[in-house]
């Protein structure tokens, strides 16, 4: 978990490197991503310190990082950066795939927030009065207080299923609506707290705001499902 957390941290630090760099070329680029990683909090008025890539994978342990930077549409570069086989010292390299997870719920909710500044949609309306094919089980839960795409973006919907487990390479993997209905390998996603009661961290609620954000725009996106 930790080793997750701290990959998280360097893709947000680098993704905001790569926002501030007007590179002339694609070496001068790369050099500036990999040394000018920042801290997350900074102390305004204060220069901030700038960072390695590689000490920061040794100071957070983390083995192997990959990066790849896009452009108009289009990869313009991709490099990788430490091991991706610790037993076996092999490296990582732009072909090493690694398990996007939580990673991509920035992507994700981005994506639901352009919907709102379009004005699809209401981030405090609630979201069964936008889902088609599948809707939130009614229960006592929901009788006063409704799950909007606010709270499911914030974890305070009150949404089961933290986690997804994932699945092999070699699996059929399900639909979006066979796993909010129990038919992956978790349990079906569904209230069991009053919305906006709590803050509880939810991978179900992301799994309900991807089926709304598909909904909404008529695409079918790609499920959030970890491989193992």
């Amino acid at each position: 978990m930790k080793n997750i957390i701290s990959i998280a941290i360097l893709s947000i630090a680098i993704f905001n490197s790569c926002n501030k760099t007007k590179s002339i070329d694609e070496s001068t680029e790369i050099s500036s991503i990999e040394n000018g990683l920042v801290a997350a909090i900074q102390i305004k008025g204060e220069i901030p310190e700038q960072y390695n890539i590689l000490e920061r994978m040794n100071y957070h342990m983390v083995p192997g990082v990959s990066i790849v930077v896009v452009k108009g549409g289009e990869i313009k570069w991709a490099k990788g950066y430490g091991v991706a086989n610790a037993m076996d010292g092999r490296k990582v390299d732009t072909n090493t795939i690694f398990q996007a997870g939580s990673i991509s719920k920035p992507l994700a909710a981005l994506a639901s927030l352009k919907l709102v500044e379009e004005g699809k949609v209401d981030l405090d309306q609630d979201v069964n009065k936008y889902l088609i094919n599948w809707k939130i089980p009614e229960n006592k839960f929901t009788n006063n207080d409704k799950v909007t795409l606010r709270k499911l973006l914030t974890h305070t919907a009150g949404i089961t299923v933290p986690s997804f487990p994932g699945y092999n390479q070699k699996d059929t993997l399900p639909t979006i609506e066979e796993v909010l209905n129990g038919k992956g390998n978790t349990p079906a996603v569904y209230v069991d707290t009053i919305p906006g009661s709590i803050w509880r961290y939810s991978g179900g609620a992301y799994m309900v705001m991807e089926k709304f954000v598909e909904d909404i725009s008529g695409l079918c996106g790609v499920r959030p499902i970890r491989f193992i």
